[in-house]
């Protein structure tokens, strides 16, 4: 329960070394301990006054007042608050406290010196606030900068023993209880307003106080069976003063025995406790935090800006009439806190996308441009044809920014089509060919797109709107129209594509990319990472994937050949090795599961990946920790590089070359901005998050979008200006924190946007689709899987009443109705949907997803069993869900 241990130095010094432990001793308590441990080593002489009170009569006491009508009235207050009681703040962890080695602490101090803290009570105190009240409402303010949301409680040790004796705050015992304080920090509000609430809550809180904090955690924890770990883990222990007011706070009361050089207060379930107590005049502030539970620096980081708070209340009187989110851009203002990351600031070279390889091609004519299994054109070869067809095209009635579609598996003719209809002025219109009947006429006509370029297998195969003009590039003779470039037509301000991604209401909506960002993003890359002539790439991305561009921009616009593989065996790494060693690959660009195809395919076989491989880009999805080193295993001169952004802020707009993996990383960091482009971090009111903080990435710069193709609404709510400096910005609906020095971690989406394998999935489409089919009433779409791991689409649905779901006929119509991507692996019914306790569909409690359906089935009897059984088990977690 306690021990003393003494350590002679030298010249003849004694250091004493004390622990005490909280199961015995309150921190009143300790006070006492030291203050008549001093009177006795200074006045031996001392008598102690034996006490008229043991701490069992204290204990019979608490017992007793559970009968009485103060107890009750307690009780009824908590209970009828307990439904609606938030747990503590949601603060940026290095690691989950489970994964603790230890709970040791640290201790940092700061003080507010005499002459501001004098400032603080007096205009607190013209508010009715008392000190305690102030420094609770500051710290709440901190708090809630650094936490996920601004709803919060936090522990309140109590130092008010029950009055049932004169002499009861002279006894030696664990006496002391705490309060849970609720903070709600949401509204706008000024500080001084939501000081005084704060000052309010806390006194009903303390004429409340016969139901103590513990019986209250105990009621939270029953009404959230759920939550594991602590629930109220951040304390403010004001520390009270004793009838002379002087501070009872022990490790001052222990300088009386000689200079205190160590002091820690350790409480299990505790991460973070804020002692405030006041001496000489002084506010005095020692936190002691499980430092190995945060990130780096954050503890000291959170103290530095407590006290600033302080300071600037105390010398800027007009910010106690300041809105929570006004206040706080003045805090992180006078902390330096980082508010934006930036690339470097560059001039963009005047160019159109294409004008990078047409100047190649004075340079290197008989160079290899484009390798297909089926065909080889050279530089020459492949410029020609794009102008012929620039020439077509424009006589045809190309113009800038009216797209001219691209219907087309992978090939040769697809390279030429782009440059051709870049070369005609017109931005290009690229469209799966996997995505329907269905999405193909809505993408054409939703695109105003007269004219199609595809080939001929496809021209006959698909099944074509009436309304467009198809040209198939494998059959047309163009030899006897001009091969000379064109004039240009387009600015660099003009669309080089519209790009359409999943939109949320069961459409997908038209991203218009022009040529300045995407130059920018291009030229950056090369002269990043030195891409030159001797690059060779292997096109693995479909041309309706933005990473696409660099594979045909950057390596092409660098001098560089691109290799094809045939379309059919496009998800064949077996194919995909054969290519890279017969023309010695030495790029790669791909989303991370491809990569990881290729790697499981390598295997232990020796001759899978060529040694030149020199640089792997990925991005599009999470990148699997054990990727770089999975690769190195094979080329070890090979490095990955992450590269990330959504399509509406061009190919990528933010990268991360990976050098060292860090064990205790989640994933691969998301990096730092490319030149001339700004990533912001911002609340849900435009307040920038300081470092660890998620919040949501806004993009700024050259890259971002015009809007969405025809569609202004769209384009509003998802493009728009920044509050304060004026500047357009993307909302990227990602959710991102920095970190101190810069560098951005992805954290997740903002809302019910996915990605899976690389393709960007809004839910909410795919639950639309869903709906729309006559049997379902109701339908959830969710990404499962580990948050680093790979990932499926799942769906759940319930059956329309009086009727029943055909789960195999569902499966059909889905892939009639979405693209490939886009139709659920799974899907589970379910007789109804969880819900949380204010009536949500709770998608956290929905059961583990069996493979009730696929989207290929192999065995249909083996399937039908596979289904009943999953039925079965899914119906019957549904039930325990609920």
């Amino acid at each position: 329960m306690f021990d003393i241990q003494a350590t002679l130095l030298a010249d003849r010094r004694i250091r004493l070394h004390v622990s005490l432990d909280g199961l015995i001793f309150d921190g009143w308590s300790l006070g006492i301990v030291y203050r008549e441990w001093a009177q006795l080593y200074h006045h031996p002489e001392t008598a102690l006054h034996s006490l008229e009170i043991t701490f069992r009569d204290y204990v019979l006491a608490e017992r007793s007042a559970k009968s009485s009508e103060d107890y009750q009235r307690s009780q009824d207050y908590w209970r009828n608050r307990i439904n609606d009681l938030p747990l503590g703040p949601t603060l940026p962890v290095a690691k989950q406290p489970s994964a603790l080695s230890s709970n040791r602490f640290v201790r940092r101090e700061a003080v507010v010196e005499a002459a501001d803290w004098q400032r603080v009570k007096t205009h607190a105190a013209k508010l009715g606030i008392t000190p305690p009240g102030i420094l609770a409402a500051a710290y709440a303010e901190v708090l809630t900068l650094w936490s996920q949301e601004r709803h919060f409680c936090v522990n309140v040790p109590s130092f008010n023993r029950l009055p049932l004796h004169p002499q009861v705050n002279q006894l030696i015992a664990e006496a002391a209880s705490f309060s849970v304080l609720e903070v709600d920090n949401r509204g706008n509000a000024s500080f001084a307003v939501r000081s005084q609430h704060l000052q309010e809550q806390l006194w009903r809180d303390l004429d409340h106080r016969f139901f103590t904090g513990v019986e209250v955690l105990r009621e939270l924890a029953l009404s959230q069976p759920r939550r594991s770990g602590s629930l109220m883990p951040v304390v403010f222990t004001a520390i009270p003063e004793d009838e002379t007011g002087n501070t009872t706070y022990p490790t001052v009361r222990a300088q009386a025995l000689g200079p205190v050089v160590f002091a820690i207060n350790q409480t299990s379930q505790v991460w973070l406790d804020n002692h405030v107590f006041e001496e000489g005049g002084a506010l005095y502030c020692h936190w002691d935090v499980v430092e190995e539970l945060f990130p780096e620096e954050l503890s000291q980081t959170l103290l530095d800006t407590f006290i600033r708070l302080l300071q600037l209340l105390a010398q800027e009187k007009d910010l106690w009439e300041q809105n929570w989110s006004a206040l706080m851009r003045r805090v992180m203002a006078a902390t330096e806190q980082r508010l934006v990351s930036v690339g470097a600031d560059i001039p963009i070279p005047d160019l159109l996308l294409h004008d990078l390889i047409a100047k190649q091609v004075p340079q290197r004519p008989d160079q290899p441009a484009v390798i297909t299994p089926r065909r080889t054109l050279t530089y020459q070869e492949l410029y020609n044809l794009a102008n012929r067809w620039g020439h077509y095209l424009r006589e045809l009635g190309a113009q800038p920014n009216q797209p001219i579609a691209i219907v087309m598996e992978k090939g040769w003719e697809q390279i030429v089509a782009a440059l051709g209809v870049l070369q005609s002025g017109a931005p290009y219109l690229p469209v799966d060919i996997t995505v329907g009947a269905e999405r193909l006429h809505y993408l054409l006509e939703n695109g105003n797109a007269q004219l199609v370029l595809t080939q001929s297998w496809l021209d006959e195969r698909l099944d074509w709107p009436p309304q467009v003009q198809r040209f198939c590039v494998d059959r047309a003779d163009l030899k006897d129209i001009d091969a000379q470039p064109l004039p240009t037509v387009q600015t660099p301000d003009d669309l080089a594509f519209v790009l359409y991604t999943s939109g949320s209401t069961g459409l997908p909506k038209g991203v218009m990319i022009a040529h300045r960002g995407l130059v920018n993003a291009v030229v950056s890359t090369q002269e990043r990472f030195g891409v030159n002539a001797q690059d060779r790439i292997l096109g693995l991305t479909a041309l309706h994937h933005d990473m696409s561009i660099f594979d045909l921009f950057g390596v092409l616009g660098a001098g560089g050949t691109l290799i094809l593989p045939e379309a059919s065996a496009r998800r064949d790494p077996a194919h995909w090795s054969e290519l890279m060693m017969k023309h010695q690959v030495t790029l790669w660009n791909s989303v991370p599961a491809m990569m990881d195809m290729l790697l499981e395919y390598a295997g232990d076989r020796p001759d899978a990946i060529p040694s030149v491989l020199r640089l792997a880009f990925l991005g599009g999805d999470w990148i699997p920790l054990n990727i770089p080193k999975r690769l190195a295993a094979h080329v070890p001169g090979a490095k990955v590089v992450s590269v990330g952004g959504p399509t509406e802020t061009t190919l990528w707009n933010i990268w991360y070359p990976v050098e060292e993996i860090n064990p205790h990383w989640s994933s691969i960091p998301y990096g730092t901005p490319i030149p001339n482009t700004r990533y912001y971090i911002l609340t849900e009111d435009w307040v920038e998050c300081p470092p660890w903080v998620p919040g949501e990435m806004c993009v700024a710069g050259v890259g971002v979008a015009q809007g969405y193709w025809q569609d202004l609404e769209k384009t509003n709510a998802k493009f728009i200006q920044h509050p304060r400096t004026g500047e357009r910005l993307y909302r990227t609906g990602d959710l991102g924190r920095f970190r101190p020095d810069g560098v951005i971690e992805f954290v997740g989406r903002a809302d019910f946007q996915v990605k899976i394998n690389g393709q960007r999935i809004e839910l909410g489409e795919v639950e639309a689709t869903l709906q729309q089919y006559e049997s379902v009433n109701g339908a959830i779409a969710t990404a499962y899987g580990e948050p680093q791991g790979k990932k499926r689409l799942v769906a759940y649905v319930t059956a329309t009443p009086g009727q029943t779901l055909n789960l195999q006929d569902l499966q059909s119509y889905l892939q009639t109705h979405l693209p490939e991507h886009m139709v659920p692996s799974t899907i589970v019914p379910m007789d109804q949907f969880p819900l949380t306790r204010n009536g949500k569909i709770d998608r956290q409690a929905l059961p583990v997803p069996f493979a009730v359906t696929s989207s290929s089935p192999k065995n249909p009897k083996k399937e039908q069993s596979y289904q009943n059984c999953g039925e079965s088990h899914a119906n019957c977690l549904g039930s325990l869900a609920n």
